[in-house]
């Protein structure tokens, strides 16, 4: 049986270790960050995994040559790591996995001091391993890596060792968005700098961020849209996703969606301070901001743009948490690294990534009618976060409780050669953003309330 550590024993250091044997994974993030904590030479990796199946539909879910492939892309290895290689007929046998384990340590793995991760791995080369380990290398050390807790636990035949914190070692190499998702075979486009964190962090870092006109404007637009007496704002700008361009007989576009966003506000009876922010310096910063987006989901725009700028101003405020993190960014668009067309396969509207390897996912659910309603159906992509991912949806209220709630919306946009759809009475504003809610509660995950952005990251980055 194999007892957790509770006594520390100092003789064990991150870099005393010869070798690491892993175990191949779609998530490689739970190799990488054991192999560069304990500054483990690229040549003595050792991968445990299971040969390729000829079955096309297994072996899309479980290709082990691309897992090992995107571990030694990231790790920049002249040459592949050396792999253990199982046919699936030969795992039925505990024994057999025992047996080539033996051969394969007494060939490779000589008076080496050996670092075993079972993270990752599957239960019958977990259990053989532990067993060989124990009974046949009793000086070697089993390690496991929770990520959830950022904790690396280790364990000895012959003695016990504290479990060690990964923000509390002296760590010198970097995670980036890019590295984690390329960790996961995902590529980012515009980002080839693998080791490079964001404009958006890197400003955040230099407290640069805060000179810019368009976060100062989202700023304050967040406080007002959440403020609890401007309900009315909520429900313009919901409403306005079911807006469309106005064309003349040429087809070319006379007036935008924000255009039509602007008019609603400007026709309410929203108070001064509101109607000020769609105004003459004001409003010319949301429109640069806006750019391409003012002809389609600008609203949809708006919320992504809140969302990443107030959990900027939040991380900015928490000197803990801005530790903690590695990377943020916005608009993501990722392929798979191996078309030559380079086809995205998906885009993630706000991504975190942690210095511990978590990625923290906010995708933003303004409530439109097309793309948007077909995408809160479709939660399989959200498997690019990882076993240790967190993909939490974002809504344009303040209140949960709203969305379940039948509400009319009367426009006061003009009809000029636009659909009718425009100017329709909306007969239950919050449909589709209930149709979001609880498609990511069917799915498990959590649903965020714009407001409630600062409650949600200080509950997900662990700074103890």
């Amino acid at each position: 049986m194999i007892e957790r550590c509770v006594n520390m024993d100092k003789q064990l250091k991150f870099d005393s270790f010869n070798s690491i044997v892993i175990c191949s994974t779609l998530n490689q993030m739970v190799n990488y960050i054991p192999i560069m904590l304990h500054k483990i030479d690229f040549e003595e990796i050792y991968s445990i995994r299971m040969e390729n199946s000829d079955n096309e539909l297994i072996n899309k879910k479980f290709n082990y040559d691309n897992w090992d492939n995107n571990l030694e892309k990231v790790l920049n290895m002249v040459q592949h790591e050396q792999r253990i290689t199982f046919r699936r007929n030969e795992i039925t046998s505990h024994e057999f996995i025992i047996k080539e384990l033996r051969k394969y340590s007494e060939k490779n793995l000589k008076d080496k001091k050996v670092l075993w991760n079972i993270t990752g791995g599957q239960r019958h080369f977990v259990m053989a391993i532990t067993e060989f380990v124990f009974s046949e290398r009793p000086n070697d050390t089993i390690m496991y890596y929770d990520g959830d807790n950022e904790k690396i636990y280790y364990y000895r035949k012959n003695k016990k060792i504290l479990p060690r914190k990964i923000l509390k070692e002296n760590v010198n190499f970097k995670i980036s968005i890019p590295k984690a998702l390329r960790l996961m075979g995902f590529h980012v486009k515009g980002r080839e700098n693998l080791d490079e964190p964001s404009n958006y962090y890197k400003n955040m870092k230099s407290d640069k961020i805060g000179n810019s006109d368009e976060y100062k404007w989202y700023k304050n637009f967040y406080n007002l849209y959440c403020e609890e007496g401007n309900e009315k704002l909520r429900e313009i700008l919901i409403n306005s996703n079911r807006f469309q361009n106005d064309k003349n007989d040429k087809k070319e576009i006379t007036r935008t969606v924000l255009d039509k966003i602007i008019e609603e506000i400007e026709k309410s009876d929203l108070n001064t301070t509101v109607k000020e922010m769609f105004e003459g310096e004001k409003g010319k910063t949301l429109k640069n901001s806006i750019s391409k987006h003012k002809k389609g989901k600008a609203f949809g725009y708006m919320l992504e743009k809140m969302t990443l700028y107030n959990l900027i101003e939040v991380i900015s405020k928490n000197s803990g948490i801005k530790n903690v993190i590695a990377d943020i960014d916005a608009d993501i668009s990722v392929d798979d690294g191996n078309s030559s067309s380079n086809e995205t396969v998906d885009q993630f509207d706000v991504m975190i990534a942690t210095k511990y390897g978590k990625i923290i996912m906010f995708e933003c659910k303004s409530g439109s009618m097309g793309g948007d309603t077909a995408k809160s159906n479709n939660y399989s992509t959200y498997a690019i976060s990882g076993a240790y991912g967190m993909p939490i949806i974002v809504i344009p209220v303040i209140n949960k409780k709203n969305v379940f709630k039948v509400v009319k919306f009367e426009t006061n946009v003009l009809k000029l050669n636009s659909r009718e759809t425009d100017v329709k009475g909306n007969e239950n504003l919050y449909e589709q953003i209930g149709i979001a809610v609880k498609s990511a509660e069917r799915a498990n995950l959590e649903v965020c309330c714009i407001s409630q952005l600062k409650c949600f990251i200080e509950k997900y980055i662990n700074v103890k």
